[in-house]
């Protein structure tokens, strides 16, 4: 059994998601369906990971952080380091 992220729309137009143990999507959709009926409308169903893995190679990284903000590297200005 796994655990199913239902994204869906709610008739006020409210984004929300719910959680469903099940063994397939379309029995956690079956699920979604019993519980809210059809007045929402369902986006995306995804499995759902409760520790999603965070990336923090670039975390405190000045360069990428110059670059990515369109200011370049040393290198785009001609500094390659002490010689």
């Amino acid at each position: 059994m796994k655990t199913f992220q239902v994204d869906f729309i709610d008739p006020s137009g409210k984004e929300d998601f719910a959680l469903f143990d099940a063994e397939s999507i379309e029995a956690a959709e079956s699920m979604f369906e019993n519980e809210f009926g059809t007045a929402c409308a369902i986006g995306n169903i995804s499995d759902y990971d409760e520790e999603p893995e965070y990336d923090d190679s670039m975390d405190g990284d000045f360069d990428s952080a110059m670059a990515s903000a369109g200011f370049g590297t040393d290198e785009d200005y001609g500094y390659y380091g002490e010689e």
